[in-house]
């Protein structure tokens, strides 16, 4: 069949009893139609262009000459500057199987650029319905082309699938904890329970738990009761506000402290951002317990100079002011040194005898003996381990035996036994006043040396009182010791 006579069965076709008995002609009909319809022949490989109306001129910025008559393919290339176009192909596909099933043919939005007034390709997508026009004998005499163009959809769909992309990266890479929730309802509106929507990596890290074990799931299945009691109500109100809320809380679970921000995104739904402050709250425990050791020390250093005092003899005046000055002037040359060394890391035995050297001479009076490998102390380990060995010292000038003539401490420590990177110092005290077993109650310096070896330096610390004098041991983790040589006083 010739394009001619498919033309002439197409508009036989089109003008039926029914038309010619209300009136109509279907001709006008299809002209003037909003939507754009071409009609081509069956004549496959060319499928030429039979018809046309104006939406669809007006669609392709096409003259009714420039299609009519021509084959479909030749009137609507690819673009040739688009290697990957698809056009062509998926549309000739399409039409072969309307010829082969007589049946409709709804294509997916495809990507067919047209030319333009200018001569050059414009890019377009399209939504194709590819629909057979049968005889009475159900020959397929013509197809009708019909497309809607998406172009504006579609971009804005890929705008949105790239603004999506993009949120989706900041929302993966972010270094806040960040979850979605959908709130729970009970009848009367009141929320008691949510489900977790979605959380990031950052969430993970802070939370302790993986996004697959908690995603789908109820905050009541994941968490206990002491911490859902309060988050519950907490995202309930912010859900039914519409009110940011701003906290800080511990969360026991993952033995943090979070600074939580939660907003309502949408009805029922509220995100939360937390941001791990847990170092923001320990450094200001640590800053108030410094204030309270710098009183305390202070004190404590006017305790060390009335031993220095107390304990000196020299056989004049003159002797006496020289003994005093060189005892007090090492106690500051020791303090100095520390506050010079403390940040950078210390040497052990350097460190020990900067609070010591008042004790450390060959004269008469109590003395202190250090006996051990030479240790780097890491930085931070060093200032928590001088203010133990300072409370020691202080104690044993108080009470023990730096109180007396004859007394003498013995210092000694190693590396191991035990767990790699392990120091283990022992400090005995004899030669003091007796003692009768431990004190009737913990006194502040006790906390605090207790405190500075647990809390501060993640170590152990064990107290006897034996009869010659206090005997201390601890052992501490050393993350960059360097054990160098043997050395002894």
């Amino acid at each position: 069949m010739t394009a001619e006579d498919s033309l002439g069965s197409a508009r036989s076709s089109l003008v039926d009893s029914s038309a010619l008995a209300t009136g109509l002609d279907f001709r006008q009909l299809f002209a003037a139609s909003p939507a754009p319809l071409l009609v081509l022949s069956p004549d496959a490989p060319g499928f030429t262009i039979l018809e046309v109306n104006n939406a669809y001129l007006t669609a392709t910025m096409r003259t009714r000459d420039a299609l009519v008559g021509h084959e479909v393919f030749a009137a609507f290339p690819n673009n040739p500057d688009d290697g990957s176009a698809t056009g062509v192909a998926n549309l000739r596909a399409s039409l072969n199987r309307v010829l082969a099933t007589r049946q409709p043919d709804a294509m997916a939005v495809q990507k067919y650029d047209i030319l333009n007034s200018r001569g050059g390709f414009e890019e377009r997508w399209w939504d194709p319905l590819n629909t057979p026009l049968l005889d009475e004998t159900g020959r397929v005499v013509a197809i009708i082309h019909h497309v809607t163009d998406v172009t504006a959809r579609t971009g804005a769909e890929a705008a949105l699938r790239e603004s999506e992309a993009h949120w989706h990266d900041v929302f993966e890479r972010m270094g806040e904890g960040f979850e979605i929730n959908e709130m729970i309802l009970d009848p009367d509106g009141q929320a008691v329970d949510f489900v977790y929507v979605d959380a990031n990596p950052a969430w993970e890290r802070q939370s302790g738990l993986r996004r697959e074990m908690v995603v789908g799931r109820r905050a009541t299945e994941v968490f206990p009761g002491e911490e859902t009691d309060f988050w519950i109500p907490l995202f309930g109100q912010v859900a039914a506000t519409g009110e940011p809320e701003q906290i800080e809380r511990y969360f026991a679970p993952a033995e943090r402290w979070l600074e939580v921000i939660a907003f309502r995104l949408r009805s029922g739904r509220v995100a939360v951002l937390l941001r791990d402050v847990t170092e923001r709250h320990r450094a200001e425990e640590r800053q108030v317990f410094l204030s309270r050791e710098v009183d305390h020390r202070a004190k404590n250093a006017l305790s060390v100079v009335q031993a220095a005092l107390r304990l000196t003899r020299a056989p004049d005046l003159a002797s006496y002011i020289h003994a005093i000055e060189g005892r007090v002037g090492a106690l500051v040359r020791a303090q100095t040194l520390l506050a010079d060394d403390r940040w950078a890391g210390a040497d052990l035995r350097t460190l020990l005898r900067g609070e010591l050297t008042a004790f450390l001479d060959k004269g008469g009076g109590p003395r202190v003996s250090l006996r051990g490998p030479v240790i780097a102390l890491p930085a931070g380990a060093a200032q928590p381990f001088a203010m133990a060995i300072h409370e020691l010292a202080t104690n044993a000038v108080k009470y023990g035996a730096l109180s007396a003539l004859d007394g003498q401490v013995v210092i000694s420590w190693e590396v191991g036994p035990g767990p790699p990177d392990c120091l283990r110092l022992r400090w005995a005290e004899e030669g003091g006043p007796s003692v009768e077993g431990a004190p009737d109650r913990r006194g502040f310096g006790t906390r605090v040396l207790e405190g500075t070896v647990r809390g501060q330096l993640g170590g152990s610390i064990l107290l006897t009182w034996q009869r010659s004098g206090l005997v201390c041991e601890i052992a501490m983790p050393l993350t960059q010791a360097t054990q160098l040589r043997e050395r002894q006083d």
